[in-house]
């Protein structure tokens, strides 16, 4: 467990900080739908530990929706 939150850390969080610092917002994918810990997401929210507005415009999007724009659209799908 330990060993994950390094990597996380190293990969994600530390690159995710330095990108928001000049910022006041910033924007996820984040679906309600993706796991039980999202559930409760809104389109808008306050970002606690990055101290910014974060913008989920996907939030109440299920994942038929997300397929259904990529067909509407032919949005090219990266297969990992």
């Amino acid at each position: 467990m330990e060993n994950r939150k390094l990597c996380c850390g190293i990969r994600k969080v530390e690159p995710l900080k330095r990108a928001l610092l000049h910022v006041e917002a910033w924007i996820s994918g984040l679906r309600r739908g993706q796991s039980l810990t999202r559930t409760t997401i809104d389109i808008f929210e306050w970002d606690e530990a990055n101290q910014k507005i974060k913008i989920n415009p996907l939030a109440y999007w299920s994942l038929d929706d997300v397929h259904g724009y990529i067909r509407q659209h032919h949005v090219d799908v990266n297969p990992l």
